[in-house]
């Protein structure tokens, strides 16, 4: 029996409160709070373990408590289960093969006793449907106590009658406050409430078994009391909601509420809400911006930011001085201070309240200083969602005016970021620990490169692509002063420039854009940077493929020795997800420096070139010319004779199925793949007759944005439109919309064909078929998002305990070893710059005979050679 006093009650001086307390005399700064228990009239069994209990009941003799496990197979488990002793997944098996066995057992080898089928019944409780004996949890609890120890570890448990609680925690009142509405009383946690209900109902069937109520009486409060621990554990319990109105129907009003389980699990509960991820100090968030004048490596901070995040900084000989300076400028002036920490009395002293002279004359060697951020200081720079690892790198900091986060362009890729409204996030290390990790793992430097495949992540993007392209462009000369202007815009009229031999002498000199783009990759002789290859272009026509760099549109480039033979530079070359680009050649054969270094020249250049010379799109560049316009019409015109001709066969019933189809259908598909195919013909045959610097083509061909087909649809026709991969259905009786004609309601038009381009305009039904496709689209990435981020959280959470030992194996937290060696092949994905073998011998050979200024003669002399070819070998491995 329990003796209830006001001492021990629910809300208590004993637990924790903010006045006083009795248990350890603590303040209330000092105490966490104190745990208390109370013993239940009746066991009751814990819901987390039911599905536990139901499974050991189903594996022993009620009547001895023995495991029944034949005698012959024990000592395979035994043993089975001392080797597997970590390894989660195999003991589980186990279990699950250990009870199987248990179950097929009719009667019990070592007292007889025949066994009936347990299961649960539908008031929660267990029972032998056999002998139909209901097993109360006392029952259960008898049975457990009395299973023999050896039997105890082949069911993984030393105490299995902990299962059945007699007694039930109650945790202290700083888990569960109460808010006091002053005149109005207090107001209840929710584990407070259901603590309250437990004790009531304990009380109510400790006063029921004095009056000695009949059975279904006591039964029925029992069964409440079990609803009401459940709702403390788990208040989300399979069919606890039913339970409870039925309970409630009879006047036993139960209020749902928060249980233990819910403040635990779950995006917002203690785990993932509290603990793996919660709100940080030292931390900033604001909307980012563009700046091709800021360095790869570096984040612009506003300084309104970066007064009010900090850095303790320990004051040495070294520093001193700059230290001294921060204290003299104070809390408001960056760069300045917030406190002091000195080291003699280990007391922090605010800078707002004392003479910043004074604290400054006194500054001494191993004090700590907490001063503003400031310039080339590492912060972490993190955009949501992060995804994969380069969503959160380490910049280097320069603050600057406005109120916006700045950084280059080239860096979006990895954050998958964009500028229509983006915020990102800084976070400031606050140890010298910290600040080396994110220096030399988490620097831009460090991971130019993605760990999928090997690809570039950081590379030109956008206006800097396009630039490219107009620049290196066949056409394109510049004078002396245009060329000298050029080149200071990438260097700010700091680095060491030859200009090379101008390419046209008289009657003026003139110098070709792919001069000044090779002066951007290797500005003088003495410049280490060597770039050597060959790459097709998105403009490249394979007319001639034995001489390709004949091509006429001038999309294959040549680089010899950073200089650029021929070609106009794009998306092939610049851009990322190329291993065999300008950047991933810089990376492999120079360094992660020289690659940063050409990035920052290549955004400064075209930031400001483009800015001068104008890449403006207008409504010009969408019009379409008579040559245009006949090419779309005869397109048109083809396409529906094909479809009136599979129309007749299928009237005249000549049409042939296609495998696993009707009739119906293969027409249907064929009539689709034909309507689908005349959108990209016409941008094919549009693209034909556009000038080479009409601004979408530009676009499109330097791969900054767009695709044949919005060039299509901006100017030729928009084409089939298609709602779940099929044409639009009939949503009324026998046809798409009532504006069609019933004769006319297999139509081209009728069934979603656009005619029309976005330049011409939209008729109402064609504009109506678009936009129902256009949701399609939306909707699609929205579900697509919710699927993908669920996905990828399963697959990171079945992941995150890998890791590569000290022996090179991959195991798990529990020492189970996934792999002998890291992917079978021990090799870094992200370091391979070849999708056949670890490393391209004949590029790195290549690049080795370029360097000793070899000719492309004698370079192909000796690739080809197979003889000269082993002879050379011992000299490149000194390279390699």
């Amino acid at each position: 029996m329990n003796t209830f006093t006001k001492e021990f009650a629910t809300v208590s001086e004993n637990y924790w409160v903010i006045d006083s307390l009795n248990t350890c005399s603590q303040d209330h700064e000092n105490c966490v709070g104190h745990w208390g228990y109370f013993v239940l009239p009746f066991p009751i069994i814990h819901p987390g373990y039911i599905k536990y209990v139901t499974a050991v009941l189903q594996s022993i003799c009620i009547k001895c408590s023995r495991l029944c496990l034949p005698s012959s197979i024990r000592k395979f488990f035994k043993r089975k289960i001392e080797y597997s002793s970590r390894d989660i997944l195999i003991k589980a098996s186990l279990f699950s093969k250990l009870i199987e066995i248990c179950k097929k057992q009719d009667v019990c080898e070592y007292c007889s006793q025949p066994r009936g089928t347990i299961k649960k019944s539908t008031n929660g409780s267990t029972s032998n449907t056999k002998y139909t004996v209901e097993l109360t949890p006392e029952m259960i609890y008898s049975f457990f106590e009395k299973i023999p120890e050896n039997d105890r570890a082949l069911i993984f448990t030393q105490n299995p009658e902990k299962f059945i609680m007699k007694v039930i925690p109650i945790p202290p009142s700083s888990i569960r406050p109460s808010i006091n509405l002053m005149d109005s009383g207090t107001n209840e946690d929710d584990l407070t409430i259901v603590l309250k209900d437990i004790i009531f109902a304990s009380i109510q069937l400790e006063d029921a078994i004095k009056n000695g109520n009949n059975y279904n009486k006591i039964q029925s409060l029992r069964d409440i009391l079990q609803v009401q621990y459940v709702r403390f554990i788990n208040s989300d319990y399979p069919q606890l909601n039913n339970v409870i109105n039925s309970l409630s129907r009879i006047g036993n009003v139960i209020r749902q509420g928060r249980g233990v389980s819910q403040r635990l699990k779950g995006k917002d509960g203690r785990f993932r809400g509290n603990l793996s991820g919660k709100r940080v100090d030292f931390s900033g968030r604001t909307v980012i911006s563009p700046d091709c004048n800021c360095s790869v490596e570096n984040v612009v901070i506003p300084e309104f930011c970066a007064k009010r995040m900090t850095y303790p900084e320990k004051v040495t000989i070294f520093n001193i001085e700059k230290l001294k300076q921060c204290i003299l400028n104070g809390p408001n002036n960056w760069p300045g201070a917030f406190s002091v920490t000195k080291l003699a009395q280990k007391q922090k002293i605010s800078l707002r309240f004392v003479q910043c002279k004074s604290i400054a004359d006194n500054l001494k060697v191993g004090d700590i200083v907490e001063r503003h951020l400031a310039n080339n200081d590492y912060v972490l720079f993190n955009r949501q969602p992060s995804l994969h690892r380069m969503s959160i790198m380490c910049h280097n900091v320069t603050v600057l005016p406005e109120r916006t986060l700045r950084f280059n362009e080239c860096v979006c890729g990895p954050y998958n970021a964009d500028f229509d409204g983006d915020e990102m996030n800084i976070h400031l290390p606050q140890t010298e620990e910290a600040k080396a990790e994110a220096k030399f793992l988490m620097s831009i430097k460090e991971n130019l490169r993605t760990p999928r495949n090997g690809s570039p992540v950081v590379a030109a993007t956008q206006d800097f692509l396009s630039g490219s392209w107009l620049m290196t462009y066949k056409d394109v000369f510049f004078t002396r002063f245009q060329i000298t202007q050029y080149v200071s815009y990438f260097c700010d009229a700091l680095l060491k420039i030859d200009i090379p031999i101008p390419a046209i002498i008289k009657p003026v000199e003139l110098w070709t854009g792919k001069q000044l783009y090779g002066l951007l990759i290797r500005s003088h002789k003495e410049d280490p940077t060597l770039v050597s290859l060959e790459l097709a272009e998105k403009n490249y026509s394979k007319s001639n493929p034995k001489y390709p760099w004949m091509c006429r549109n001038d999309g294959y480039v040549i680089i010899q020795r950073s200089e650029i033979i021929c070609g106009t530079l794009g998306k092939s070359v610049l851009g990322s997800g190329n291993k065999h680009g300008l950047i991933a050649f810089l990376i492999e054969y120079n360094s992660n420096n020289a690659c940063i270094v050409i990035l920052n020249r290549l955004s400064k250049l075209f930031g400001r070139w483009l800015t001068e010379r104008g890449m403006t799109i207008g409504i010009e560049d969408v019009t379409p010319n008579s040559a245009i316009s006949e090419d779309n019409k005869e397109l048109i015109v083809e396409a529906y004779k094909k479809i009136d001709f599979f129309n007749k066969e299928y009237s005249q019933k000549l049409l042939i199925p296609d495998s696993g189809s009707t009739v119906k259908q293969t027409l249907e598909r064929r009539t689709k793949s034909i309507l689908d195919s005349v959108r990209e013909g016409s941008g094919k045959k549009c693209i034909k007759h556009l000038h080479p610097l009409n601004k979408p083509l530009i676009m499109f061909y330097s791969g900054s944005k767009g695709s044949l087909i919005n060039i299509a649809q901006m100017t030729c026709l928009i084409g089939q439109q298609n709602v779940n991969g099929e044409r639009i259905w009939n949503g009324f009786v026998g046809r798409t919309l009532p504006h069609f004609w019933f004769e006319e309601s297999d139509s081209p038009r009728a069934k979603g064909f656009v005619q029309n381009s976005f330049y011409s305009g939209l008729d109402p039904d064609e504009f109506f078929f678009h936009t129902m496709s256009g949701r399609e689209g939306l909707v699609d990435t929205a579900v697509k998002t919710a699927e993908t981020g669920y996905l990828q959280r399963r697959l990171v959470k079945a992941l995150e305990d890998l890791s590569i030992r000290y022996d090179n194996t991959l195991r798990t937290s529990s020492q189970h070893i996934v792999q002998f060696v890291y992917g079978d092949d021990s090799l870094n994905v992200q370091l391979i710059n070849s999708s056949k073998q670890p490393f391209d011998i004949d590029k790195i050979y290549e690049h080795i005979c370029r360097m000793r200024v070899l000719t492309l003669g004698q370079i192909l002399q000796i690739t080809l050679d197979a003889d000269l070819m082993a002879l050379q070998m011992p000299n490149i491995l000194k390279f390699v």
